[in-house]
């Protein structure tokens, strides 16, 4: 009886081990990837952070949220100083930019972001290799709603032209500066 009470313990510690070694794995430079069963979406956000990881780990670390229904996908966290951050709210989409004719986001999620005080938030639409990223204000609330899939959202305002990943890695680091 006390050796399989003996053994049901090790083999506990065994299992403890082993995840903060995988977790070790993908910490231990600063990048923490969504693992597991993952969705398509999710997929999408571990290549966006892992390509926008290359061009911050000097000076940040990135980290998914781990709850699906999260109002943010990601917290960038300073390494100079941890008490920094910047959260990050990530929409792939499929296609093209040209044949977008507005940026929209959840209304419940911008409400959420404002409750929560997530700030600061850049929202950023990803269409393949090209983005749209704008500043989260909690003015947004007030903007044009509309229903799209049984769903309220709101219309957001970016600039006409899309970005790189570079250029959004600039605008990460320019905030955690």
């Amino acid at each position: 009886m006390f050796l399989n009470a003996f053994y049901k313990l090790l083999m506990s510690f065994k299992c403890l081990f082993y995840y903060l070694y995988k977790y070790y794995e993908i910490m231990c430079d600063g990048l923490q990837l969504k693992r597991g069963s993952i969705t398509y979406d999710e997929k999408l956000e571990n290549i966006f952070s892992a390509t926008l990881y290359n061009f911050i780990k000097k000076e940040c670390t990135i980290k998914p949220t781990i709850n699906k229904f999260d109002y943010v996908d990601f917290i960038i966290t300073s390494r100079k100083d941890p008490k920094k951050v910047l959260y990050v709210e990530l929409k792939c989409r499929n296609v093209k930019y040209k044949h977008v004719k507005s940026m929209i986001i959840g209304y419940p999620k911008m409400c959420n972001i404002t409750l929560c005080e997530l700030m600061p938030c850049l929202l950023v639409w990803s269409f393949g290799d090209e983005y749209k990223c704008v500043e989260y204000n909690s003015s947004f609330i007030n903007y044009n709603t509309r229903v799209v899939q049984n769903s309220k959202v709101i219309d957001i305002p970016v600039s006409p032209s899309c970005i790189n990943i570079e250029r959004l890695s600039e605008i990460i680091l320019n905030k955690m500066s």
